[in-house]
């Protein structure tokens, strides 16, 4: 269950996770613990929406656009690029392959990984 901190009064409690479901990695809406690498994948998504301005297209609401547009090389040029700056892309192109290169989600990225794509 996700929920944004505090919503409908009553704040945080044990073992609720908090987020908007938009920037959260694909591993944590699956069920899996957060990693330093989740947090990782969700600071990407972050970066795509703010420098989208917030909006992000995407197949379907933003959030397909974001978890599963950024999965695919294609989709992601395609849809989520559109609305970025073009002199952003290549940092991004190289983020998004970080995470979901080759066809395959990485679930260990490291601090390292992400800082060698910017």
């Amino acid at each position: 269950m996700w929920r944004v901190a505090g919503a409908g009064g009553s704040g945080c409690s044990e073992g609720l996770q908090t987020g908007d479901a938009l920037f959260a990695a694909v591993s944590t809406l699956e069920g899996g613990p957060h990693t330093l690498s989740s947090y990782l994948e969700t600071l990407f998504k972050a970066m795509l929406y703010t420098l989208s301005g917030g909006v992000l297209h995407g197949q379907g609401t933003e959030e397909e656009g974001v978890r599963f547009g950024a999965m695919d090389a294609t989709m992601f040029e395609r849809n989520v690029l559109k609305s970025i700056d073009e002199g952003c892309w290549p940092a991004l192109q190289r983020l998004r392959a970080v995470f979901f290169g080759n066809g395959e989600y990485h679930t260990g990225v490291s601090c390292q990984d992400f800082l060698n794509a910017l």
